[in-house]
């Protein structure tokens, strides 16, 4: 009796709860608070309750790392042994703590260690702008330009740094979903269940591959937390003119090892011209299971259903009455992660379907089109060819119209044809193993393995491609002072063969508050299905396609004053861009086909300024950028000619959000500035020229009851008239209210 004594006496003294609690400054405490203890092969998390208050029912006894950290406080790091009483953490209050990116890097890593330039918005930044569409978001970024056709659901592309649109590689949790090529529409991805959006621009294909030769765009999905308790929820309803409306709906949780985080969206609209009309459905899912402090699986799961009416370009008067368009897309991934103190690794399997359905059954027209423009065809920049207005039928019919000096009158007759239905399936599985070594407090390697089959059904064609690629990142410091990052990646693509693409970058801690960066890389985007595999009467795909290639070099400076209250950064960078893909006839009866022909190359300066106060927040950013196509298919082409500007890229650029926060809520008031750019109106009148356009949004949120919200949003609230492509009129002034809901089951 006395020996099982004995050994349970020993079992206790080895192994007990370590209690403690953690304030503000203030003596306040921080409820939510992430506290994390580690110690080799040991690694502990957990969060404090409401009243600042945590425990680990079980730490046995020596010597272990903790961290303290919290949103909008300094984080703690100190050493500790256990056991011991309970201790008091006070974290100290920073207007805005470092951001941490994946991203860059595919480990987390402090931006000051990182040479790239990037952009993170956290969850409150996301509810602030009321959890707007993903390509809104962008809008607020340095360097990325927005075009979409039409209204709510029209086709949505982002281009980078003078980069095309198959150059944006998204990311969600990890999981690549661009369609092969590179191309992704980004009309339909809400906000449901993200928690984070961080933007890298620059060719980053030595990290992740072909199809991030501009920029690399990650959303991660919400996880359950200790702070949301069994579970916790939320229900949303808004609706407006337009006969529009959005419901939202989720709930999270954590039970022991298993966390879970669940959300749906449903969005529809009739939209302000005959068939306009959108729905979308949208559900997200995160569930994950931690085995023990130092390993755990997630499995993440987002579905798109859309419904969009194709009201062709209804800038111009043409109407389309029953085109329309399905897509139901599935993106998902499953991770299981390992982390020690100097050793993390992590396998990933992703899988993603996007099944788009077309179909136009009735023709219609013929429309009898006028517009008086001026300018000089196939002239450079200002000079081109812009409309003055457009000229109704009564004044056609009457000929009742003043044309203004140095302008003229072009008409066009057009006929919008039927087309058999069409469907397109395209899928993407993907494996990956990753490794990161952290040899020392500043210094790691991370290296791995990723496959990628894409296949697709565009009609009758069953295209296929493999590719394998292997990764190395070398991350290290020169000093105190000095962080250096070595990157390279070799992709073996079962089409374009062999590529490799380097990166380099640096960062420099001049002072505290002062930060130099520079970054050097290469980037590649594959060619697409229907260029590589094609097979049609009028053209065929092209097997010999080399992907697209960008090279980028960029230097920048950061300046933090006030305490980091203000952050001002600059950036120049200069981007080339060749073997550009560009679809060729060839004299018949050959069919036509795509070739590498084209080049451009893009220069520019990015400046952006964050103010945080306690109760004001303000962003600031502006991008200058000239654009030059240096080589083309045929070089007197008024759009795409040698000389030209690079279509649907303003030269000025700019946005600012401003913030106001009280205590019962906040009020916010964005504006977008998009300056003059090239494009083409496609229908004959030679325009090239979409003039500049500002747009200002209001929000505002009012807590009613600590679990029950009132908002108003208004989009476009001038009433502006713009296209922001030619011939697509975007919507007048929207304005939705709504309510939420808030609920807790501790």
């Amino acid at each position: 009796m006395s020996t099982l004594s004995l050994l349970f006496f020993l079992l206790l003294s080895a192994s007990e709860p370590f209690k403690g609690t953690v304030e503000d400054p203030s003596g306040g405490v921080i409820a939510g608070a992430k506290v994390r203890i580690s110690r080799p092969a040991f690694v502990r998390e957990t969060y404090t309750d409401n009243s600042g208050q945590f425990i680990f029912d079980e730490a046995p006894a020596g010597d272990y790392s903790i961290a303290v950290t919290a949103a909008g406080f300094a984080p703690h790091f100190s050493s500790i042994s256990l056991p011991s009483g309970f201790i008091t953490f006070m974290l100290g209050i920073t207007p805005h703590g470092e951001d941490v990116l994946v991203t860059a890097t595919r480990v987390e890593t402090p931006l000051s260690m990182l040479g790239v330039s990037a952009t993170a918005f956290d969850q409150d930044h996301i509810a602030q702008q009321q959890s707007p569409p993903l390509y809104e978001l962008l809008r607020e970024i340095p360097g990325m330009a927005v075009a979409q056709t039409s209204r709510r659901g029209g086709t949505t592309a982002i281009y980078t740094r003078g980069g095309g649109k198959n150059a944006n590689l998204l990311l969600v949790d990890g999981i690549q979903v661009n369609d092969p090529g590179g191309d992704f529409n980004f009309a339909h991805l809400t906000s449901t269940n993200i928690v984070r959006v961080e933007t890298v621009r620059g060719p980053q294909s030595a990290v992740y591959g072909s199809n991030a030769a501009a920029s690399v765009i990650q959303v991660v999905s919400r996880q359950g937390t200790a702070e949301d308790g069994m579970a916790s929820g939320f229900g949303s309803f808004e609706g407006g003119n337009f006969s529009t409306y959005r419901y939202r709906a989720g709930v999270s949780g954590a039970m022991k090892m298993f966390d879970y985080s669940l959300a749906a969206e449903r969005i529809g609209t009739q939209g302000a011209y005959i068939n306009d009309s959108y729905r979308n459905l949208t559900l997200a899912g995160n569930l994950g299971y931690r085995f023990n402090g130092a390993s755990q699986v997630r499995f993440t799961l987002r579905t798109i259903g859309t419904w969009t009416g194709v009201p062709n370009k209804v800038g111009y008067g043409l109407l389309d009455s029953d085109a329309s368009r399905r897509g139901t897309n599935i993106i998902s991934g499953f991770r299981y992660e390992q982390n020690t103190q100097k050793l993390s690794q992590r396998l990933l399997l992703g899988f993603t379907r996007f099944r788009d359905y077309f179909q136009d059954n009735e023709a219609e027209g013929p429309f009898n089109l006028a517009a008086i423009v001026t300018g000089t065809p196939g002239a450079r920049g200002n000079e081109g060819v812009r409309l003055v207005r457009l000229l109704s039928g009564l004044e056609l019919s009457s000929s009742n119209y003043v044309v203004p000096k140095d302008a003229r009158v072009v008409r066009r007759t057009l006929l919008i044809s039927a087309s058999a239905p069409s469907k397109t399936i395209t899928e993407r599985r993907s494996a990956g193993y990753q490794a990161n070594w952290s040899y020392s407090s500043h210094s790691s390697i991370i290296a791995g393995y990723d496959f990628e089959q894409e296949r697709g059904i565009a009609n009758a064609a069953r295209p296929l491609r493999n590719s394998h690629g292997l990764f190395a990142n070398h991350q290290h410091s020169a000093g105190s002072r000095i962080f250096l990052t070595e990157s390279v990646r070799l992709e073996d693509n079962s089409v374009f063969y062999k590529k490799v693409t380097p990166r380099f970058a640096a960062s420099y801690l001049v002072t505290s508050t002062t930060r130099l960066k520079a970054g050097a890389g290469t980037g590649i985007s594959e060619p697409s299905f229907q260029q590589n595999f094609a097979h049609d009467p009028m053209f065929v795909g092209n097997r010999n396609l080399r992907p697209e290639r960008s090279q980028s070099v960029e230097t920048g400076i950061e300046r933090r004053f006030f305490g980091s209250r203000v952050v001002t950064e600059a950036t120049l960078f200069a981007n080339r861009f060749r073997d550009l893909i560009v679809f060729v006839s060839l004299p018949a009866p050959q069919p036509g086909t795509w070739v590498n022909l084209e080049a451009s190359r893009a220069r520019g300066i990015e400046w952006s300024t964050r103010l945080e106060l306690s109760r004001l927040r303000l962003r600031g950013e502006y991008t200058f950028l000239d654009t030059r196509v240096t080589s083309a298919a045929s070089s007197a082409t008024a759009m795409t000619g040698i000389g030209q500007e690079l279509p649907r890229r303003p030269r000025h650029s700019g946005a600012i959000d401003v913030t106001a926060i009280f205590r019962r809520g906040f009020i916010t008031l964005n504006t977008t500035f998009v300056g003059e750019r090239q494009d083409s109106d496609g229908v004959g009148f030679g325009i090239v020229r979409n003039p500049g356009y500002q747009r200002t949004d209001l929000g505002v949120s009012y807590s009613l009851r600590p679990y029950l919200d009132l908002f108003v949003r208004a989009q476009n609230l001038l009433n502006r008239r713009y296209e922001e492509v030619l011939g697509y009129t975007a919507l007048s002034r929207s304005v939705l209210a709504g309510v939420t809901f808030r609920w807790r089951h501790r």
